[in-house]
């Protein structure tokens, strides 16, 4: 299991034309799905989430919180409200003013560099508390998997091998330069790109990140290259790979280090001089069982506690942990 965001992501990414247009226009925010759980009239905390991200639902049938709280995307309750959660990318325009008292929550799991109101300091300084990817965010919410299953996923033996190397990108959202990169590389060996960029294979069902992964088992490495190259930003790109028993060739964070399970578990695009060189290294290591198998011993060790940690963090729920946090700035 990917989390809570998985499901909400699993339809695909928005391009970045999609989101700046969204954004420049500042239309009314669309109202969010009707969602509720707890009673918003008795609540002594009572959180709003203004709108939710790409319009989904929230999951919150799957929580438990405390009897005095309540959880609400009716914006009836916008004045009375504790908290007001508002996701930063699909935000049009904000409500004013900010009643004495309410805390305001900027909530994104989008890399700053693709947002630009991330990069405001002024509009984020609106903010009392941040939900995002980083890892000194007031809730971090990581794209590191969680749930009961995922040490077992990680350490399963993997699958035999029969082909090379995969590539899932249909995002337009280059900042990283990975496009370029990816049709560099496939010059210089064969790559399965099955993604709308440069795309040579299709999937036989796809079922989302099922598929993905299930189809990432024969593959002695994949493509994971980010959308964009910020510290903290590593994305499932980096962990479906890992947990269908492929190596990630990856491209991003530079602190990827501090988000593996375990040692020598990827390759990393910066430790090479381009391309050629490391479609060069990917093909001795095809052609090297022994080495090749270094790269998932991994698997067999225990895995690294500052990684369990963050599947702890990602197995509690950021709903319940936004509600504590609340709690204590009242």
């Amino acid at each position: 299991m990917f989390g809570l965001w998985g499901s909400w992501q699993a339809g695909g990414t928005l391009s970045e034309r999609m989101i700046q247009g969204w954004l420049k226009t500042l239309l009314p925010t669309p109202t969010p799905v009707s969602e509720e759980i707890g009673d918003p009239e008795t609540a002594r905390t009572l959180i709003l989430v203004y709108n939710t991200m790409w319009n989904g639902p929230l999951g919150w049938k799957e929580i438990e919180i405390p009897e005095s709280c309540a959880l609400t995307t009716n914006r009836s309750y916008l004045e009375k409200a504790t908290a007001v959660v508002f996701h930063i990318p699909t935000l049009g325009r904000m409500p004013a003013p900010k009643p004495n008292q309410q805390l305001w929550v900027g909530w994104t799991l989008e890399c700053d560099l693709n947002i630009s109101r991330q990069r405001s300091k002024s509009f984020m300084k609106q903010f009392d508390l941040v939900i995002s990817y980083k890892l000194d965010s007031d809730i971090p919410a990581l794209y590191v998997p969680g749930g009961p299953d995922i040490v077992e996923e990680l350490t399963a033996p993997p699958a035999e091998k029969s082909e090379l190397a995969a590539a899932f990108i249909s995002s337009s959202i280059n900042q990283s330069g990975r496009c370029q990169y990816l049709r560099e590389l496939m010059k210089h060996m064969p790559v399965h790109s099955y993604g709308k960029t440069l795309n040579n294979r299709k999937l036989e069902s796809d079922q989302g990140w099922d598929s993905k992964r299930e189809a990432l088992k024969k593959y002695r490495f994949t493509v994971a290259f980010e959308n964009a190259v910020a510290p903290d930003y590593v994305t499932e790109k980096f962990f479906h790979p890992l947990s269908s028993g492929s190596v990630p060739i990856y491209l991003g964070a530079p602190n990827v280090e501090q988000f593996a399970p375990g040692d020598n578990c990827y390759l990393n695009v910066r430790d090479f001089t381009g391309p050629e060189e490391l479609a060069r290294r990917l093909l001795e290591l095809a052609a090297d069982d022994e080495q090749y198998n270094e790269l998932l011993a991994w698997k067999k060790r225990p895995l690294r506690p500052g990684f369990l940690e963050m599947v702890e963090r990602t197995n509690e729920n950021v709903w319940v942990r936004l509600i504590q946090k609340v709690q204590e700035r009242r």
